[in-house]
This record gives structure tokens, sequence and C-alpha cells, in this order.
């Protein structure tokens, strides 16, 4: 059974999941284990900081399913940009992206695990599958 949160305006439904749930409203590499697939609805500057702490202004990810948001550094926007095919809002809006623990991430040279995105897993084996079959059928002789 699937829990839903729909909007004022009837449309706007996010379905349940584990990571929807606790203290944080950002994504953390507990949050997205092996893999959660997002899409994102847009990017938007906030404070990132708890409310007893100086305003860290930060670029936030929002998806359109998923009530939390990830956070972004380089790293996650150079990742981002080369899914989506370019840099900005516009072109990131509608994309999905796979976010995954990387225990492999470094912070001031020390090994810490972090958050990674990539190209979600089944896009990226059924866009090699179309390839795969559209070299074969160049091979057909009519």
């Amino acid at each position: 059974m699937a829990i839903t949160e729909t909007g004022g305006n009837g449309r706007d439904t996010i379905k349940f999941h584990a990571s929807n749930v606790g203290n944080s409203p950002y994504f953390t590499r507990e949050d997205v284990g092996d893999g959660l697939v997002g899409t994102i609805s847009g990017v938007i500057r906030e404070n990132v900081s708890p409310p007893d702490e100086p305003a860290d202004m930060k670029w936030v990810v929002e998806f359109i399913d998923h009530v939390k948001k990830l956070v972004l550094n380089i790293t996650r926007t150079r990742q981002i940009t080369k899914i989506a095919g370019g840099p900005s809002e516009e072109e990131w809006i509608c994309h999905r992206i796979e976010m995954f623990d990387d225990p492999t991430v470094e912070y001031k040279g020390k090994e810490v695990g972090g958050t990674r995105v990539r190209k979600p897993k089944v896009e990226a084996e059924a866009k090699q599958a179309s390839a795969d079959t559209e070299a074969e059928s160049d091979d057909i002789e009519f």
C-alpha cells in the first residue's frame, strides 16, 4: 500500500519512502543507501544550517517524488550537469538522478563517505540495450 500526500491543487503527489521520515530535510548517505532515484522539480537557494547556528546558504535540488532535498556541492553539480546535458535549472527539471552512498568520498584528505549522483542504472541499461539493438539492425541486409 502506498501512502501519498496530495497538495491543495490535487495534483502534487509525494509517495511515501522511509527516507522522508526523520529530522533532516536533506538527504544523507544513510537515506540513499545503494541507490535512490528522484525526479528533479527545481533548484533553490536556502539556509541549510540548524536553527541555532549562523546561516549557511546553499543551492539545493528539490524533487517531484521526495520530500527531502539534496544539497549541491561542486561534484554533485558537475554530475547532474552531465546527466541533464546542461548547467541551467531549466535543463535539470524532470531529469531523473540516482543518489547513492559512496564510501570513498574524501573530505580534507580523509575518507568519510558521502552521497554521489549518477544516471539511474535502469535508464542507462535501457539506453545501452537500445543502442545494441540499433547496431544489430544495421547489420541486417535487405
